[in-house]
């Protein structure tokens, strides 16, 4: 039996390449205008994982195969014609989607929109000016919070560790409620808010370090996500976990053949399919990776 990133990759074999670079750049996004978008819309708000940003294989920057762009084309293939709105910005905190103006030129997804005010502001703008055009919206931040909290691959999550998750998780989690109530007041009852987490990339240490495997599921499992969820639910929407969909619940008894690494528990291959981990310890998502994703939010939409 495929596990759940492997079998992304199989289905997502049928889905046509990206389109070439615009012949011009993107239009601006102020307060006051936006592009004038037809049709139906997608918003992406979000960090490094929504621009495509990654380290490895042979790139360094963002690239056309995140997982915003294969929503879009996950929706063609089936007859529904979305323009993405990727506001994205590379390095961005949750609170500073709140509250840091713009983003640098280099930080921008690909054909990713300028815009004056902050990253939420922006999304917003867009709303108020596109009214009852915006299909779905994701959000995928926290991570760059997160990760000073999260042990070196050498230690097991040590006290002052779970010092710094006690206080930065209910303070990501307040800032990712505060976007996800503004976007459903913004939008009404129905149009779909996914929220996305981040996948316990230390379940790749599972065959040498055991412990770290163990001790950061739990970190996931119980604090993390938890947290990250009920911010989107509580405001109607819906929530990825990364865990979940790359496969770190899987039995770890069921063993997996990865190139370079030969047969891996499935939790270990889920992350060594899905991300640059294994390889080249960058944590950004393989475009598997971000295949496996994009199913998992077209689900929800």
């Amino acid at each position: 039996m495929r596990t759940g990133v492997a079998a992304a990759v199989v289905a997502a074999a049928v889905l046509g390449a990206c389109t070439g670079p615009d012949e011009e750049p993107p239009a601006p996004i102020t307060g006051e205008t936006s592009p004038p978008f037809t049709g139906d819309l997608y918003l992406s708000i979000g960090d490094s994982w929504a621009t495509g940003f990654r380290d490895a294989g042979g790139e360094s920057g963002p690239t056309r195969d995140a997982f915003p762009q294969q929503v879009t084309d996950v929706l063609a293939a089936r007859g529904e014609e979305v323009t993405l709105v990727n506001l994205a910005c590379t390095g961005t905190l949750a609170a500073q989607a709140l509250s840091q103006p713009g983003c640098d030129a280099e930080n921008r997804a690909i054909d990713g929109h300028p815009y004056t005010g902050t990253q939420v502001e922006a999304a917003l703008d867009v709303v108020a000016q596109h009214p009852g055009q915006v299909r779905l919206v994701t959000v995928v931040l926290g991570g760059n919070d997160l990760a000073p909290c999260l042990p070196d691959a050498a230690d097991v999550v040590p006290p002052d560790s779970r010092d710094c998750l006690d206080r930065v998780v209910p303070e990501v989690a307040d800032d990712l409620a505060q976007i996800a109530t503004g976007l459903r007041e913004a939008l009404g009852p129905d149009v779909p808010v996914v929220g996305i987490g981040y996948p316990d990339l230390w379940l790749a240490l599972g065959p040498t370090q055991p412990d770290v495997a163990a001790e950061t599921l739990e970190v996931f499992r119980d604090q993390i996500d938890p947290a990250l969820r009920a911010a989107f639910e509580d405001a109607g929407g819906s929530y990825v976990d990364l865990t979940a969909t790359f496969d770190g619940y899987a039995d770890p008894a069921i063993t997996v053949p990865v190139a370079g690494e030969g047969a891996v528990p499935a939790p270990v291959a889920g992350i060594c399919i899905a991300t640059y981990y294994c390889s080249d310890r960058d944590t950004h998502p393989r475009p598997e990776g971000h295949r496996a994703i994009a199913r998992d939010v077209v689900a929800r939409s």
